[in-house]
């Protein structure tokens, strides 16, 4: 006896939002990434330096931050904080996400060998999925996504990131997997925050329909 059940409630982007979360992504991933071990914020660097430049000392300043006098020194110089740390793979992922629409979890999952975007039959990517009954399925991408994730694999083969076949597509600079839970807290979440900032300027609709 089959027993009705509520259809679940489906969220889906328009393209203009689409479009705003692509460049919220590009924007924060560009953002300069502070030195974790100062674990200071930009703006808390910046309130370090115009201290320093009124003439505090360096030894105040590491007792009241917590900071090391190596890493303060540094600081002082500039060099920690120059910009270099920046992040890579926040668009690609956005692009997955809503140009082929699978979880988070799913995207996670990816391998580099699940990404076929040479393949003769079309470009594709291959997503582990325990509801079909090879345990696998095929989601053609768009030229779009392939261009994302072709820039992306070039970034990541630039900066000398693992490329094997079994190494997570979505990986740190060790071929380690992305972590969900920071993925959604420090990555997703600000990008969906800032497109949401970024469609409300302009007179549109908030993202509040961008699934997590």
């Amino acid at each position: 006896m089959r027993v009705r059940v509520p259809k679940p409630n489906r969220t889906f982007l328009e393209i203009d939002q689409l479009v705003a979360l692509l460049d919220a992504a590009r924007q924060l991933e560009q953002k300069p990434r502070l030195n974790k071990r100062a674990k200071l914020t930009q703006q808390q660097a910046e309130q370090i330096r115009t201290r320093l430049a009124n003439g505090e000392t360096q030894y105040a300043l590491c007792s009241e931050y917590g900071l090391s006098t190596p890493a303060m020194s540094l600081l002082a110089q500039g060099k920690t904080y120059n910009g270099q740390g920046r992040r890579i793979g926040w668009r690609a992922f956005c692009a997955v996400l809503g140009y082929a629409g699978p979880r988070i979890s799913e995207a996670l999952d990816l391998r580099e060998q699940d990404v076929r975007l040479h393949d003769p039959n079309g470009s594709r990517l291959w997503i582990a999925d325990s509801k079909t009954e090879t345990g696998i399925r095929h989601v053609e991408i768009t030229p779009a996504l392939r261009t994302e994730l072709l820039d992306y694999r070039a970034e990541k083969a630039r900066r000398g990131y693992p490329t094997s076949p079994d190494t997570p597509f979505f990986c740190i600079a060790k071929g380690t997997r992305w972590d969900e839970d920071n993925v959604r807290q420090n990555m997703f979440a600000p990008v969906v925050e800032l497109a949401s900032r970024s469609l409300t300027e302009s007179g549109l609709p908030p993202s509040d329909r961008i699934p997590a």
